[in-house]
C-alpha cells in the first residue's frame, strides 16, 4: 500500500521506519498525518486524524461532554497505553511510562519526551479499564484511524487521550512490533494483520542530543552515526536541531538496556559532545503490568 506522510518535525521517525513517503503524489493511497488536528487530501484516507476529531477539539463543550460521557478522569497520567485503533477497534497495546526530564535523575528542563520503557500489556483491557471499549468505539465510529495514547491513573481511571504522532510510543512499539511500522498503519485502514506486538520483550529508549539543546533550538546540529545504528534511531527535529531517539529491545530490561548501551557506544564515536540520560529504564512504575515489570528485573522507583 503507497503511504504518504504529511508533516514537519517528525517525518523522518516514521520515513526511516517504514516504505512511507514523505508527501502525496498521483500514486498515493492513502496518508499520515502527524498532529490530528491536520487535515489530509479529501479523496484519501487519512490514519492520526479525522474530521469528527478535529470538530472534537475546536469546542470546548464538545470536549467537557466527551470527557463526562466517557468518564475522562482529572489528574496526572501515572503510566499510558499506547498503540493504534483500527476498522477492527484497539490493536496490541504496550503500557508506556516515560520522562519527560531533560537530566539524569528527574532534574532539569521539561522536554517533549526524553526517555521511556514499554512492555506489551497483556492484561484484559475491557476488564481492567470498564470505560475503555465505549471510549474506541466512539473513536471508531467518528472516524478516527491512527496512534494513541491513553493515561491512567493509578486506580485504573483513564484520565487524558492524546491522539496522533507520539514519537516515543512510536519508538518503543516499532521495537516490539511483529511487523513494521508501516503494517501498522496499514492495519489501521484495515489491511494486513499489523498491530501486534512480542509478549516477552521489554523496549527502552533515549534521547541523544548535541548543545545547546534544549535551550536553544536555532543551533543546528544533525546525531550522526554508524549503519548499523540507524535501524534503532527514531529522528525528530525542533527547529534547527535535530535530535534522535536510541532505542533497542531484550528479553529482559538488562538485554535491553545492554543493547541500547551498545547502540549508544556505537554513536558516542561519532559524536563527542553527545548528550544523553544514564538512568533510563530504572525506577520505572507501571499500573497493569508491574508484576511483568518486576519479573523482567525492573525496579520499583525509589522512596523520595
Amino acid at each position: 500500500m503507497n503511504i504518504g506522510y504529511l508533516g514537519e518535525s517528525a517525518y523522518r521517525t516514521v520515513i526511516e521506519h517504514s516504505k512511507i513517503t514523505l508527501g502525496v503524489n498521483e500514486d498515493t493511497e492513502a496518508v499520515v498525518v502527524e498532529s490530528s488536528l491536520m487535515e489530509g487530501p479529501p479523496d484519501l484516507p487519512a490514519i492520526n486524524t479525522a474530521p469528527g476529531i478535529r470538530a472534537l477539539a475546536s469546542s470546548k463543550e464538545l470536549q467537557d461532554e466527551f470527557n463526562i460521557i466517557h468518564n475522562i478522569a482529572v489528574g496526572y497520567p501515572a503510566t499510558y497505553l499506547y498503540g493504534f485503533i483500527g476498522e477492527a477497534g484497539l490493536s496490541d497495546m504496550l503500557e508506556m511510562t516515560h520522562s519527560t526530564r531533560f537530566l539524569t535523575g528527574e532534574i532539569g528542563s521539561q522536554v517533549e519526551f526524553c526517555q521511556g520503557t514499554g512492555m506489551k500489556c497483556t492484561e484484559d483491557l475491557t476488564q481492567a479499564l470498564p470505560d475503555l471499549s465505549e471510549l474506541v468505539d466512539t473513536l471508531v465510529d467518528i472516524g478516527y484511524r491512527g496512534e494513541v495514547a491513553i493515561g491512567l491513573l493509578r486506580d485504573y481511571r483513564i484520565c487524558s487521550v492524546q491522539l496522533g504522532h507520539f514519537v516515543g510510543g512510536f519508538a518503543l512499539y516499532t521495537e516490539l512490533s511483529i511487523v513494521g511500522a508501516q503494517a501498522n498503519y496499514e492495519w489501521c485502514l484495515g489491511v494486513g494483520d499489523g498491530g501486534r506486538v512480542f509478549t516477552e520483550g521489554v523496549a527502552v529508549t533515549t534521547l541523544l542530543s548535541y548543545p545547546p539543546y534544549p535551550h536553544d533550538l536555532t543551533v543546528g546540529f544533525s546525531i550522526k552515526a554508524p549503519v548499523g545504528a540507524e535501524k534503532h534511531l527514531y529522528r525528530i527535529s525542533h527547529g534547527a536541531a535535530e535530535v534522535a531517539y536510541i532505542s533497542s529491545w531484550g528479553k529482559d530490561i538488562f538485554e535491553a538496556k545492554r543493547r541500547c548501551r551498545k547502540t549508544i557506544d556505537n554513536c558516542t564515536a561519532y559524536n563527542k559532545d553527545i548528550q544523553h540520560r544514564i538512568d533510563y529504564g530504572y525506577g520505572e512504575s507501571f499500573v497493569l503490568s508491574n508484576d511483568r515489570w518486576l519479573a523482567f528485573g525492573g525496579t520499583e522507583p525509589r522512596v523520595k
